[in-house]
């Protein structure tokens, strides 16, 4: 193991960690998220316990516990993690990459720097932007980092490695269970691309199924004790997380799969998934030796993809963009699968098709280190957008409490007809720019928090209320108006 820490390895992990911080520097402050709000209202022991432990997200939920017990302030927490976090992906870049480096037989200089750019889109993109999102961030982070890991094991002949390769993947799982999709994903890329032009049509499939079966077995085994933990968790803390639901799924795979295919949640420009993705089918056609058999191998792992994405909704009714990491993974992902076209002849007469695609990995590492920065600030001014309403609802309450004499204790509130999930001029980048005080899950902790109490009573708003204040309104920006007191009760009309 020693021999591996070399001052090269060293070198490598110092300059992408420096990079990778400048990038996430957004993330390095103060922010919120609407489960950050849900952490602050709730504290470091019961917000874990209502859901860190009923989705069986044991990791996160010691996490959590261990800051309440050092009773962290939540600014230190949560930049703390997120700092840890960077570092966490960041690693996960170099041991992927030089996993990817010994297995392609990665030796020209050339080559090895674009490799490296195609891994770094493979961790950081413009999915797990969402990772460092969340008050878990670390922990979330560390889940790829295990799949990984697990990866490398179930990928190299050693000894038990199907059971190393288990508990790496059951590890990740208590974790975050979104990220497990990246296991199969990144096994059959490499299959495929260390057996580049040696398999035949029938070895592909083949080789795809069993790989598919022998993985999705193991899935099955975790996705089991997960559930398994999440049910004692129910019965011991009585009370239930909701989130199963097997009804209506072909609607919601129906749903998604534009989301998730052509939209990419809104995190990346409209087609441009598509774009990247038949250009990896034009150039594998062109310049593969055996063009219909690795363009079958690109579109398995393609079709894996999207498969392995949308099965949650088999069991939660919905897909989140953090549950379709291999999602984001998979732009890296086409771009090292058109570098094996020029891994063992870049200095072969071929110009035209090096200049290409090497044009193709440095212009798209630059767009999603753009992208990447962009989302990431565009979620700091949804927080700032946040905060003003918020002040403004603060100081009504206080000057309520001043003039009437009496204290808000009870939160009540309702939506107009056509409720704005994000503010005016902001960007609708899902959990990333969603209003906060607005969502169901976190209206009242939000509320709470720019408000500095916690509610004795929250209810959704009465009918007499609604008649009285509220009918027929429907606003397209925070009005003063859309928030009423009466006696120790604060109404909102969530616009």
């Amino acid at each position: 193991m020693k021999k591996k820490i070399t001052k090269e390895n060293l070198l490598l992990l110092g300059g992408v960690i420096t990079f990778s911080l400048i990038m996430c520097n957004a993330f390095l402050q103060m922010h919120y998220s609407s489960d950050t709000y849900c952490l602050i209202y709730q504290g470091y022991f019961d917000y874990p316990s209502h859901y860190f432990l009923l989705d069986a997200r044991i990791v996160s939920t010691l996490v959590c516990y261990i800051g309440g017990l050092l009773k962290l302030p939540y600014e230190v927490y949560i930049v703390s993690l997120d700092v840890i976090g960077v570092i966490l992906l960041s690693i996960s870049v170099v041991v992927l990459y030089k996993f990817l480096k010994k297995q392609l037989k990665v030796e020209k200089l050339v080559t090895k720097i674009l490799l490296l750019l195609a891994t770094y889109v493979c961790i950081f993109n413009h999915i797990t932007v969402e990772y460092l999102l969340y008050p878990e961030s670390a922990v979330m982070c560390l889940g790829i980092l295990t799949i990984i890991l697990a990866t490398i094991c179930y990928l190299t002949q050693q000894k038990n490695r199907y059971i190393k390769t288990f508990l790496l993947v059951l590890f990740g799982t208590l974790c975050y269970q979104g990220i497990v999709n990246l296991l199969p994903v990144l096994v059959i890329t490499v299959v495929f691309l260390t057996n580049n032009n040696k398999l035949t049509i029938k070895q592909i499939f083949t080789t795809y199924i069993v790989e598919m079966l022998k993985i999705g077995i193991m899935f099955i085994v975790v996705m089991l004790i997960s559930y398994g933990i999440s049910q004692i968790a129910d019965h011991t803390l009585g009370d239930t997380s909701s989130r199963l639901r097997t009804d209506k799924t072909l609607i919601g795979i129906i749903m998604y799969s534009k989301d998730v295919l052509i939209d990419q949640f809104r995190l990346l420009p409209k087609y441009l998934s598509v774009v990247i993705m038949g250009f990896t089918i034009v150039m594998l056609f062109i310049y593969s030796k055996k063009k219909i058999n690795m363009i079958l191998c690109y579109l398995l792992t393609v079709f894996a993809a999207y498969v392995f994405t949308l099965l949650p909704i088999l069991a939660w009714g919905y897909v989140m963009a953090r549950m379709a990491i291999v999602i984001g993974s998979l732009m890296g992902i086409s771009l090292i699968f058109i570098l094996t076209l020029i891994n063992e002849d870049y200095e072969a007469r071929n110009k035209i098709k090096n200049t290409i695609i090497t044009t193709t990995i440095l212009c798209y590492f630059v767009f999603n280190t753009i992208n990447f920065i962009r989302n990431a600030d565009e979620h700091i001014i949804a927080n700032k957008v946040d905060d003003n309403m918020g002040a403004s609802i603060s100081k009504m309450v206080k000057d309520y409490e001043e003039k009437s004499g009496k204290v808000i204790k009870n939160f009540s509130f309702w939506y107009d007809p056509n409720p704005n999930k994000y503010a005016a001029g902001i960007k609708p980048l899902v959990s990333l720019t969603e209003r906060k005080i607005m969502q169901s899950w976190c209206i009242t902790e939000a509320t709470g928090f720019y408000c500095n109490k916690h509610f004795d009573k929250v209810f959704l708003m009465p009918d007499d209320i609604y008649n009285k204040y509220f009918k027929d309104k429907d606003d397209d920006s925070f009005l003063e108006d859309q928030i009423v007191f009466e006696g120790e009760t604060m109404y909102i009309y969530v616009y």
